[in-house]
């Protein structure tokens, strides 16, 4: 194996460590949402429309740059 093929799988085993860093990030930000999610009691109707509505909200001041 010639300096050029190590050097070159060296950054290949670098990508692959910092690509298996972010895989497990996000499985861990899944996992917290998941068990975030189980713990919230069930809206109503009006509350998940309301909800939305208000969220939606948020979005837009978000995009125009204001809250």
């Amino acid at each position: 194996m010639g300096p050029s093929q190590v050097s070159a799988l060296k950054r290949i085993m670098q990508e692959n460590a910092r690509l298996k860093k972010l895989v497990a990030e996000r499985d861990l930000k899944i996992d917290v949402m998941k068990e975030i999610a189980s713990k919230q009691p069930m809206r109503s109707a009006e509350g998940r429309r309301t909800a939305a509505s208000s969220g939606r909200h948020v979005r837009r001041s978000l995009r125009a740059g204001t809250t």
